[in-house]
C-alpha cells in the first residue's frame, strides 16, 4: 500500500473547472424566461393545488428539458486548470499593478489599499495561461458531458479579440477570468475531509 506521502506525490490533476459557453445566447434567455414562468406557475399551484395547473408545469418541464438539450447542442466547453504555484507566482510577478493603480486604488478604498496585480495586464494572462476549449462528444446518462482527450489553450491573442470582437460580454470574460483566479487561489481541496 502506497504512503500517504506517496499519495500525494501522485496526484493525478491539478484543480480544475469545466465551465459551458452557451453559442446561441437567444437560447438561454429563452431558458431564462421559462424557468421565471415554472416559478410563478408552481407559486400559483401552491397556493391553489389544481390539476391544470399540474399539467401545465408538467408541460413546461418538458419543454424546459428540450430548451437545454438544445443548449448542450449549442455549447462549446471551457476548462480552467490551475497552474503549477511556481508559475502562478511567476506570472503574478510579471504582472504587478502600476504606481497609477496603486495611486487609485488608496484614493478609493483608504491609505492602506493594496492590488495583487496589475489590473490592465493580468487578467488576459491569466485567462490565456489557465484556459482550454474542451471538445465534448457526448453526455452521459447524468447529462454530465464527455470530452475526448483534445485541449486548446487559449493565447493571449484569442483573450484580447475575445474583448474586442464585440461578440463576448465584459461579464462573460470577466466570469472565465474570475474562475482562472479563483482556481488558481484555491483551498478547496485542502481539508475537504473534514467533519464539516
Amino acid at each position: 500500500m502506497a504512503s500517504a506521502l506517496d499519495r500525494l506525490r501522485d496526484r493525478k490533476q491539478a484543480n480544475y473547472r469545466d465551465m459551458p459557453i452557451c453559442m446561441d445566447s437567444g437560447l438561454v434567455a429563452q431558458r431564462e424566461s421559462l424557468k421565471g414562468e415554472i416559478a410563478r406557475l408552481q407559486a400559483r399551484a401552491r397556493i391553489k393545488g389544481n390539476d391544470e395547473l399540474d399539467s401545465q408545469l408538467a408541460d413546461l418541464d418538458d419543454e424546459l428539458e428540450e430548451l437545454n438539450g438544445k443548449i448542450r447542442a449549442e455549447s462549446e466547453w471551457v476548462r480552467i486548470k490551475a497552474l503549477a504555484p511556481n508559475d502562478y507566482q511567476s506570472l503574478l510577478d510579471e504582472h504587478t499593478p502600476t504606481r497609477e493603480q496603486l495611486k487609485e486604488a488608496r484614493k478609493q478604498h483608504g491609505p492602506k489599499a493594496t492590488l495583487s496585480w496589475n489590473t490592465d495586464t493580468f487578467p488576459n494572462a491569466i485567462l490565456a495561461a489557465s484556459a482550454y476549449v474542451l471538445t465534448c462528444t457526448d453526455y452521459d446518462s447524468d447529462g454530465k458531458p464527455i470530452f475526448d482527450k483534445t485541449e486548446d489553450q487559449f493565447t493571449l491573442d484569442f483573450v484580447k479579440e475575445m474583448q474586442e470582437s464585440g461578440t463576448w460580454s465584459g461579464g462573460e470574460v470577466a466570469a472565465l477570468v474570475n474562475a482562472a483566479v479563483t482556481i488558481n487561489e484555491s483551498v478547496a481541496n485542502v481539508g475537504a475531509a473534514g467533519n464539516g
